[in-house]
C-alpha cells in the first residue's frame, strides 16, 4: 500500500547567533520516550568553529517548532534511546557515546547498539543495516531474541538509510532515499510505504506514535508527516 500523506516542511532555522556554525543537514534524530516527549534531538555535522569543529546535538521543542538549546557532541551518525531510554546513544563505528539529557552533556561510553543498531524491548531484538556485497546496497538484519534474519534492500524498495522501531513494539518504520517502508515485526510483512521526495537520512517518531519527524538532507530539513498506523 502506498500512501500520499500531508507534509509539513519543518526547517532548520538559524537565528544571528547561529551564524557562527558551518551549516550543514540533520543526520539523525530521536525522541525520548521516557522523559520529555516534546523534545526533539536532531544530531547534525554543523559544526562550531569556536569547538574545534564538533558536530552538534539540538534540542528542539516540537510544540512549538523551537531550538532551545545546542551542543557541541562526539562524532557519530546515528541517535537512538538507550535501554531505559532516560539518555541518548550517539553510536558511530568508532564507539558509542552516552548523552545526558538532564546535564546536558556526554557523560560516557557504551557497548549498548554497538553495530550501529536499533533495539526493541518488547522483543529483546535488534535491527541494523548491513551491505549487500553483491549489489552495494543496504540489507535489514534482525537478530537477538528468537531469530536471526538478514532482508534484501529490493524487498524493501530500494537503498536503505536507517530502521526505527515504533513505540509499542509492532513495527519497523525502514528510512530509504525518498521513501519509509513500514514492515508488521511479527510477520515481517510490508504493511505500507510512504512516498515522500527529498534525500531521506532518518526519522523519529512522537512516543504515542502519531507523527515522523523525517531527516530530509537534500533540502537541510526535518519533515513532519502524521503515522499511517492507527
Amino acid at each position: 500500500l502506498i500512501l500520499s500523506l500531508p507534509i509539513v516542511d519543518f526547517y532548520i532555522l538559524h537565528l544571528i547567533s547561529s551564524l557562527f556554525y558551518l551549516f550543514f543537514p540533520p543526520h539523525s534524530l530521536t525522541f525520548l520516550p521516557e522523559a520529555n516527549t516534546s523534545l526533539l534531538y536532531v544530531y547534525t555535522d554543523r559544526r562550531r568553529l569556536a569547538d574545534d569543529k564538533h558536530p552538534t546535538l539540538e534540542i528542539w521543542d516540537v510544540s512549538s517548532h523551537q531550538r532551545i538549546d545546542s551542543v557541541a557532541v562526539p562524532f557519530g551518525n546515528l541517535l537512538r534511546p538507550s535501554r531505559d531510554r532516560q539518555s541518548i546513544i550517539i553510536a558511530s563505528p568508532f564507539g558509542n557515546s552516552v548523552f545526558d539529557p538532564g546535564a546536558k552533556r556526554v557523560t560516557g561510553q557504551t557497548s549498548f547498539l554497538e553495530n550501529q543498531a536499533t533495539y526493541n524491548a518488547d522483543r529483546n531484538e535488534y535491527y541494523r543495516l548491513g551491505l549487500s556485497y553483491f549489489e552495494g546496497y543496504h540489507t535489514l538484519i534482525i537478530y537477538g531474541g528468537k531469530r536471526n534474519i538478514e532482508i534484501d534492500h529490493g524487498q524493501l524498495g530500494g537503498p536503505l538509510h536507517s530502521v526505527v522501531v515504533h513505540p509499542v513494539g509492532t513495527h519497523l518504520f525502514v528510512v530509504g532515499d525518498n521513501f519509509i517502508t513500514i514492515v508488521e515485526v511479527e510477520s515481517l510483512e510490508v504493511v505500507h510505504t510512504i512516498q515522500i521526495g527529498g534525500k531521506l537520512w532518518d526519522l523519529a517518531i512522537t512516543p504515542d506514535g502519531s507523527t515522523l519527524y523525517v531527516a530530509d538532507g537534500l533540502w537541510n530539513r526535518i519533515r513532519v508527516v502524521p503515522s499511517p498506523l492507527p
